[in-house]
């Protein structure tokens, strides 16, 4: 019995002290475990939101660029003609849109934006009713053209519906119809896509982590976009609580704040400026359960030690004395020579007791099966998103190879355009005089006539009798088809007026000439629907009476007399457009016929080409002083000489104009 009491004189402080040890211990643990579970719970619920807007958003911006790179898209900001623009190819791209729209029912609305910030289309699957019109840049939009970026895209509450929204565009640069330089395509505008964000609101709205938590959605401004559906939170954080939280989801770290009249414990992550994701956790909610913790422990402790000594006394002696007893009891049997061992004594080599401690840790063990069944529930909803990503892409895969075909129709129609424009050119070209005439009646002479496209707005005519030469250089409204039909109807109203009515004087040839044209487009009454005209410079030169004369609208005569250059200018008034008058007079300027008397009548696409080294137009200038300097030259090295120099000015500039030169040496 003696040594059953100083064991238990030496065991009861020995395992009171280690027990009062290990409760405050496993205290600090439990805690420390409890709060590193809680932020490990923050931290994997951003990292699976993370992963699943990052996948939302390279579908977005993958399907922005693929609506950017259409030709729909290109080739509707690639026509700078507003009425063929809007008239032929908006109808095809807002369809686009609205196909768009059916695949992906969070995009809900679809915009062009000019390169100055102003909307040119629009189509939207609710009308928000707000004009596209507006010369107010709405902030968004000016933001997006300060981007240097070709994508650029931005979370905002969206002013129509004060709901979230993101704000994708995308640049765009195209070669227009006008432009056949080299170099940078210029940019010629954006394409916008705002999508509703519920992929995200489908996980910040209805979480919870544990009874308090939540999560929410703040822009670069650190305005709330997205918070809890069962709490309200303040749509807009103060300054210095937005500048701290920033810095912390920039830096991905933990932050205590006082927020909302408590003190939360918070995690952030930054998507990119305008996405911030947080995880808050209430650290009352964290004291209130470290508290309890606490309690538990103590309590286990002290009734141990202070209620529970007696059944602590049996358990140590159950445990450790009687083990001992029992050895020594075996000892000196063996030593005595006796092998049979004694049986147990009652209570020793029992089984182990459940306790309070246990069943915290199996409490927290079921907490990390419950995460883990939270982290495999994400991963297969990112699967299965990814999936549904790849469903709709093949969808619109399949649309787009339905739009190639309409495209490819498209391109069959512009070859049958093409045949007939290229057949056009042939009649305007039967229209030009007849080479023998033309050589008959000026056989030292020269003529430039390149037309900017494959057919122009410039022709010339002559018409020549033993006595007298008619010679007439015309520039009709515009270039292309609209000017080769301008020029088919001055040439059939010129060759009228001097074969059927027998005009020969310049200036009445002008007059008539006005008044055909007027009439013939029916631009001398009210309801005309066209305003087209042309610009004439007219020489009648009577060989009997050795005279020249010349009248011209608009256009100048350049003659060169001694080595001299004199300009008669032409009226500063057109021929045939609506506020041309029927009765207006030309001026005629009459002058003798001197031999070796050099002649120069020119459209204004050369003058006003642009070329040289700072991309100025050639000018009157410059374009008299290449005549003074080459006239003396046989009229054919004339001709090779002028267009030397020409194309040298030009350069790689484009041309501005149909170009039309007349020498003639009389």
């Amino acid at each position: 019995m003696k040594l059953r009491g100083q064991l238990a004189l030496t065991l009861v402080p020995m395992v009171v002290l280690p027990l009062l040890l290990f409760g405050w211990l496993a205290g600090r643990y439990l805690e420390e475990s409890r709060r590193q579970a809680v932020r490990s719970e923050m931290s994997t619920l951003l990292e699976q939101m993370e992963t699943n807007v990052s996948t939302h958003l390279q579908a977005i911006r993958a399907n922005v660029e693929a609506l950017a790179r259409s030709k729909l898209v290109t080739g509707y900001l690639g026509v700078e003609e507003e009425q063929t623009r809007y008239t032929v190819l908006q109808a095809p791209m807002l369809q686009l849109f609205a196909d768009t729209a059916k695949v992906y029912p969070d995009y809900y609305l679809f915009r062009i934006l000019m390169p100055d910030g102003s909307e040119d289309a629009r189509y939207a699957v609710h009308e928000t009713g707000v004009s596209g019109d507006d010369a107010t840049i709405p902030p968004y939009f000016a933001r997006i053209l300060q981007q240097e970026a070709d994508y650029y895209q931005e979370f905002l509450r969206d002013p129509d519906s004060a709901q979230a929204a993101l704000l994708a565009s995308k640049r765009i640069a195209v070669q227009t119809s006008t432009r056949t330089g080299l170099g940078k395509e210029p940019l010629q505008g954006y394409l916008l896509l705002t999508v509703q964000p519920r992929f995200l609101a489908s996980h910040v709205q209805p979480l919870h982590i544990g009874q308090q938590g939540f999560a929410f959605v703040a822009d670069g401004q650190g305005r709330v976009l997205l918070g809890p559906s069962w709490r309200t939170l303040p749509e807009q954080l103060t300054a210095s609580e937005w500048q701290t939280l920033s810095r912390a989801a920039e830096e991905r770290t933990f932050i205590h704040l006082p927020w909302m009249g408590a003190r939360y414990l918070l995690r952030g992550i930054a998507l990119d400026r305008s996405l911030y994701l947080f995880t808050v956790v209430d650290e009352n909610e964290l004291s209130a359960g470290t508290y309890a913790l606490y309690g538990q422990v103590v309590g286990v402790t002290l009734a141990a030690i202070l209620l529970l000594f007696p059944l602590l006394y049996m358990a140590i002696q159950r445990q450790f004395i009687r083990p001992i007893l029992y050895l020594s009891q075996v000892s000196q049997a063996v030593g005595r020579g006796q092998f049979t061992l004694p049986a147990l004594p009652k209570g020793v080599g029992g089984g182990g007791q459940q306790n309070e401690l246990n069943g915290l840790l199996t409490a927290f063990a079921h907490m990390v099966v419950d995460l883990d069944r939270l982290h495999s529930a994400l991963r297969d909803h990112a699967a299965a998103l990814e999936e549904k990503v790849a469903e709709r892409t093949a969808e619109l895969h399949s649309k787009n190879l339905a739009l190639e075909g309409s495209l490819l129709t498209i391109a069959e129609a512009n070859r049958k355009i093409q045949d007939s424009i290229q057949y056009a050119r042939t009649i305007q070209q039967s229209l030009l005089p007849n080479p023998a005439l033309w050589q008959s009646a000026l056989p030292e002479s020269f003529v430039i006539w390149q037309p900017r496209d494959v057919v122009g707005g410039d022709i010339y005519f002559v018409d020549a009798t033993a006595e007298s030469t008619l010679l007439a250089l015309i520039d009709c409204t515009g270039h292309g088809v609209p000017g080769a039909f301008m020029t088919m109807i001055a040439v059939a109203g010129l060759r009228r007026i001097v074969r059927e009515e027998g005009i020969g004087q310049p200036h009445l040839l002008l007059q008539a000439l006005n008044g055909a044209i007027k009439t013939t487009l029916q631009q001398d009454t009210e309801h005309a629907l066209s305003n087209d005209g042309l610009d004439i410079g007219l020489i009648m030169v009577d060989r009997r009476n050795r005279q020249l004369q010349f009248a011209g609208a608009r256009v100048a005569l350049l003659l060169v007399r001694d080595g001299v250059l004199e300009v008669l200018s032409g009226e500063r008034k057109s021929l045939g457009y609506k506020e041309s008058r029927l009765d207006q007079s030309y001026t005629v300027h009459t002058l003798p016929l001197e031999s070796g008397l050099v002649t120069y009548l020119t459209s204004d696409g050369v003058t006003d080409q642009l070329g040289g080294p700072k991309g100025l137009p050639l000018g009157n200038r410059r374009w008299q002083a290449l005549l003074l300097e080459h006239c003396h030259q046989p009229m054919a090295w004339q001709k090779e000489l002028l267009l030397e120099a020409l194309q040298h000015y030009q350069g790689e500039m484009e041309r501005m104009d149909d170009v039309t030169v007349i020498g003639v040496r009389w």
